[in-house]
C-alpha cells in the first residue's frame, strides 16, 4: 500500500533508549538518499517500509534490512532519518532538494506538570508542550524518576502513560508502542524513565501550543517520604511537518507528597445487656450487644460454648450495624457459660490523606453469661415473681372458662395437661394467702 499524504492521518509511536549524554537528533542532509525510507528501492515509500524503519530504530531490526532508513550516513535511524522517510512517502519520491531549510531556532518546550498528592495515592502528572510559534506535529521525550516515587506500570508491564485524544494522536503500530520504560528490558526498580515518542504525518493538525500531550499515573507510596520528588524532562526532539528538527528544551516537574497521617489500629469495642438481667432456665432472653468497630458495613456472628443457652438466633435488627446488636436464645440449663461476638468489617488503613480499605473480621473477648435454676414451682405464679397476686387468679379463671391453654398464665397448669382445673385454681388460691412454697 502506498501512502498518500492526503490519507488520514496516521501517526506512529516509536520508543528507543538512548542515554542522557548520548541524544542526537539526525538533521536532513543534502547527501540524503533520493528516496529516503525507500527499502526496496522501488521509487516509493509503505507503510510496511515506515515500520521496518520504525523497528530499526527501536533496535527489533538491524539497519541491514533497510540501508535508506539511514538518511545521513550515519550508520544510525533517528527521530528526524523517520521524519525525513514519511515526509517523502507517497506515489512518487521527491528530490531531497524539496527538503525545506530549518526554520529559526525558536524553543519547544516540554513541561513535566507539578502535583500535590498524598502519600499510598496514584495521581495523573501531566506532560505539556510549549511550541516557540511552530507548527509543531511529533515530540520524543523522556521523563526520569527515581524508584521511591515511580510511573506506575500497566497490568502487561508497560509505563501506564496515555496520550491526551484531543490533540488527534492515535497509533498506526499498537498502543502499547507509545511508551517505555528505560533502560531497555528494565523491571520494577531497576526502569529508571519512560520514553514517549509520537511521530505525525503532515496532514495532521499541529499540535495547539499549551496542549496536554499526555499523562502519566504516578504510585506514591505509603512510606514515601513527605516533600519534593523530581520528574526529570530530558532527552526532547520536536520536528515541524516539513521534518525540520526543532530547537526544543524542557521543564522538570515535582509530586510533592503531603506527610501521612497515620491511621489508628481498628478495634471492635463490645458490651453485653441482657434481658432478663438475671435469666433462669426456662427463660427466653435477650442478648443485647452494643458494638463498634473502625470501620462500616459489619456482618456479625455469635457463638456460645455451652448448650445452657440454646435456640440461638439473630442478629434480630432488620439491617444490622454498629450500635445496637440482638440475638435470642432459650435458657436450658443453670451453669456459667461463655459468648463471643465476631464482625467482619470495612476498615482503613495506611493514611488519612489516602485510606487503603480493606474487609477485616475481629471479635470481643469472651463474654461471661450465668443463668440461674428456675425457681421453686408455686401454681398461680403467672409472672414468676414467686408471688401469687390478684391477677394472677383472675388470669387463671378466665382462661379456665373459656377452656382455653394456659399462655397467659402457664405456671397455673400444675399438671401440665394444657388446662387449667378447679382444683389448680384453689392452690393458687392457697399460695395467694399463704405464699409461695
Amino acid at each position: 500500500m502506498r501512502i498518500s499524504v492526503t490519507q488520514s492521518p496516521l501517526i506512529l509511536s516509536l520508543l528507543a533508549f538512548v542515554s542522557w549524554g548520548d541524544i542526537v537528533t539526525a538533521q536532513p542532509s543534502p547527501l540524503a538518499l533520493l528516496c529516503p525510507g525507500d527499502c526496496d528501492v522501488d521509487g516509493a515509500v509503505t507503510v510496511d517500509e515506515i515500520v521496518r524503519a520504525a523497528d530499526i530504530f527501536v533496535g527489533t531490526l538491524p539497519l541491514a534490512v533497510c540501508p535508506a532508513a539511514d538518511t545521513n550516513d550515519d550508520t544510525f535511524v533517528r527521530i528526524g532519518d523517520i521524519f525525513i522517510a514519511v515526509t517523502t512517502a507517497g506515489d512518487a519520491c521527491p528530490p531531497a532538494a524539496t527538503v525545506p531549510p530549518p526554520p529559526t531556532a525558536d524553543t519547544v518546550s516540554v513541561t513535566v506538570g507539578a502535583l500535590t498528592a498524598a502519600a499510598g495515592s496514584r495521581v495523573d502528572v501531566p506532560v505539556s508542550l510549549s511550541t516557540g510559534g511552530h507548527d509543531v506535529v511529533a515530540v520524543q521525550n523522556f521523563v526520569g524518576f527515581d524508584a521511591t516515587l515511580p510511573i506506575a506500570a500497566r497490568a502487561d508491564g508497560t509505563p501506564d502513560c496515555t496520550i491526551n485524544p484531543a490533540i488527534g494522536i492515535e497509533s498506526a503500530v499498537s498502543k502499547s508502542a507509545f511508551f517505555t520504560f528505560q533502560p531497555p528490558e528494565c523491571v520494577g526498580t531497576t526502569c529508571k524513565a519512560v520514553l514517549a515518542f509520537v511521530i505525525g504525518l503532515p496532514s495532521v493538525t499541529a499540535i495547539p501550543d499549551g496542549a496536554v500531550l499526555y499523562t502519566c499515573s504516578v504510585d506514591v507510596p505509603a512510606d514515601a517520604a513527605a516533600g519534593d520528588h523530581a520528574l526529570r524532562a530530558r532527552g526532547i526532539s520536536a520536528s515541524d511537518p516539513g521534518a525540520n528538527i526543532l530547537v526544543s528544551g524542557g521543564s522538570d516537574g515535582t509530586v510533592t507528597v503531603r506527610a501521612c497521617t497515620s491511621l489508628p489500629t481498628p478495634e471492635l469495642s463490645v458490651s453485653l445487656a441482657l434481658d432478663p438481667p438475671n435469666p433462669r432456665v426456662g427463660d427466653v432472653v435477650d442478648l443485647v450487644f452494643t458494638a463498634f468497630g473502625s470501620g462500616g458495613s459489619p456482618t456479625f456472628s455469635l457463638s456460645v460454648n455451652d448448650p445452657i443457652l440454646t435456640e440461638l438466633s439473630g442478629p434480630l435488627e432488620p439491617s444490622p450495624a454498629f450500635g445496637t446488636v440482638t440475638y435470642r436464645a432459650r435458657a436450658t440449663l443453670a451453669g456459667t457459660t461463655t459468648a463471643t461476638l465476631s464482625a467482619m468489617y470495612e476498615a482503613a488503613f495506611g493514611c488519612a490523606e489516602a485510606p487503603v480499605y480493606s474487609f477485616i473480621t475481629q471479635s470481643s473477648p469472651p463474654i461471661s453469661i450465668t443463668v440461674l435454676p428456675p425457681l421453686p414451682t408455686c401454681v398461680g405464679d403467672c409472672t414468676r415473681e414467686h408471688d401469687v397476686r390478684p391477677a394472677d387468679l383472675i388470669a387463671m379463671l378466665r382462661t379456665a372458662l373459656a377452656g382455653a391453654p394456659p399462655t397467659d398464665c402457664a405456671a397455673g397448669d400444675a399438671n401440665l395437661d394444657e388446662t387449667i382445673r378447679i382444683d389448680e385454681i384453689l392452690l393458687a388460691v392457697n399460695n395467694a394467702f399463704g405464699g409461695c412454697p
